[in-house]
């Protein structure tokens, strides 16, 4: 579970799925949780104290969900073989839109974020492994009975070859 947290690695279609559904679903009970506590109701200091042990929890797991969320999103990049820091370009793009307060702007943030989890959930990542390690499956992110946890890749091993002039051609 600890590969959920992680930024490095590959994240398939399936386990971005498998996020997409389970923070969506931690974030739709804390709405309800949310909604169902009475609107001003701060009489006293106990429940003020209360309302701020409540706001402090219900922030933990929002930021909980985010970022295992966002580490999703950069591995999902990361088995399409793209670095992470299209995510955050594509990111700061949208807060662009957003300060522009335009009406384009607005509807193109809002097509783009509708669009976006439907093409990292129906776009196959690499075939084998990728600068970014081998694929992974469900079995790697929910079963840690593996005798290595090191995520990392090291890619293919280069072949060394000496042209007819002495020079070292390098190819992977």
């Amino acid at each position: 579970m600890k590969h959920l947290f992680l930024w490095k690695g590959r994240a398939g279609r399936l386990e971005y799925l498998l996020v997409q559904i389970v923070t969506g679903a931690v974030v739709a009970m804390l709405e309800k949780f949310l909604s169902a506590i009475p609107q001003n109701t701060i009489t006293d200091m106990t429940s003020m104290v209360n309302g701020l042990l409540v706001f402090l929890f219900v922030l933990a797991i929002v930021l909980v969900c985010a970022w295992v969320y966002y580490t999703a999103i950069c591995r999902r990049f990361h088995d399409m073989d793209l670095s992470a820091w299209w995510f955050f370009a594509a990111m700061a793009f949208l807060f662009i839109f957003a300060a522009m307060r335009e009406f384009v702007g607005v509807m193109a943030m809002n097509v783009l974020l509708s669009i976006s989890p439907l093409f990292f959930i129906l776009y196959p990542g690499t075939k084998g492994p990728n600068r970014f390690g081998p694929p992974t499956t469900l079995g790697d992110i929910f079963l840690s009975d593996k005798k290595s946890n090191d995520t990392t890749y090291t890619g293919p091993k280069q072949k060394v070859k000496t042209k007819e002039d002495g020079r070292i051609d390098f190819h992977l």
